[in-house]
């Protein structure tokens, strides 16, 4: 209670989700909120950026959200408690 713990991964890997969950469980049984402030972005003429590049940004901005969501929304709905937050910015 009333403790605030991070845990620093490379979300732009989809099995990150997997290290966040088994991290915040060897802080806490219990998971009572999620604030999710990861991005990326990069900064270029629409014809420079590649594919890799973009889907790089739509991993971390978008989907490790998603699956942040997913994985964390089980065991909150479970206990019939929780938050999540999730912060997004174009300016950093």
């Amino acid at each position: 209670p009333g403790r605030v713990s991070a845990i620093a991964v490379d979300l732009e890997r989809p099995q990150a989700v997997e290290q966040v969950w088994e991290g915040a469980l060897r802080i806490s049984e219990q998971i009572g909120e999620l604030v999710c402030a990861a991005g990326i972005v990069r900064y270029a003429a629409v014809e420079s950026v590649t594919e890799a590049d973009l889907r790089a940004q739509f991993e971390v901005n978008f989907f490790s959200a998603f699956r942040l969501a997913q994985r964390l929304g089980v065991h909150m709905r479970e206990r019939e408690s929780g938050a999540m937050v999730f912060v997004a910015s174009t300016l950093g």
